[in-house]
């Protein structure tokens, strides 16, 4: 396999396994499938590379670039910092 084949596979997954991640998130508040309210589980891009991290490492980059391009913006927490306003589905936590 050459090196453009591999970053294309690499690239695909990169994208696979971050709509994996977004599934059961939305960039915007409302209900779920099932009617249910959509709940914040704001993060930093930081922790969503930690979370990621234990299937496949994934860039800083690639993942702002993702979420940027999927309509996620950034909100300010009460300490001041930026994360990312996500709004999900907590019914797949019980």
């Amino acid at each position: 396999m050459s090196n453009e084949e591999y970053d294309k596979k690499l690239d695909q997954f990169t994208i696979e396994l971050l709509d994996a991640y977004c599934a059961s998130r939305s960039p915007h508040p409302g209900n779920s499938e099932l009617g249910e309210p959509l709940a914040p589980d704001n993060k930093t891009t930081d922790d969503i590379a930690d979370e990621l991290g234990t299937i496949m490492p994934v860039s800083l980059q690639d993942i702002v670039v993702y979420l940027r391009d999927h309509g996620y913006r950034l909100t300010t927490a009460a300490d001041g910092t930026l994360r990312w306003e996500i709004w999900r589905d907590m019914h797949y936590m019980m």
